[in-house]
């Protein structure tokens, strides 16, 4: 099964990607998740906000998932933390 994640997150001038390594910002104490898109397979994509990220991230059965991201460093690092 192919799961596409999508995180969507605080970033300002001083915190974000492009100033720090992936591990450094998803550990900041100003990141914050404020949703993220998941499509399985070939249903459409739904979106989780902030109170239903973490719930749909368990929800999946990662041991069957083929992981598939646009930026798999940062939302592959951003899902293991959830």
């Amino acid at each position: 099964m192919i799961v596409t994640l999508d995180f969507e997150t605080y970033y300002d001038e001083k915190l974000n990607l492009k100033k720090m390594t992936t591990m450094d910002y998803v550990r900041n104490d100003r990141f914050k998740v404020w949703g993220v898109g998941i499509k399985i397979e070939n249903e459409p994509t739904e979106w989780f906000g902030e109170h239903e990220a973490d719930s749909a991230i368990s929800d999946i059965d990662w041991d069957t998932v083929t992981l598939a991201c646009h930026n798999t460093h940062f939302d592959g690092y951003t899902q293991l933390s959830q």
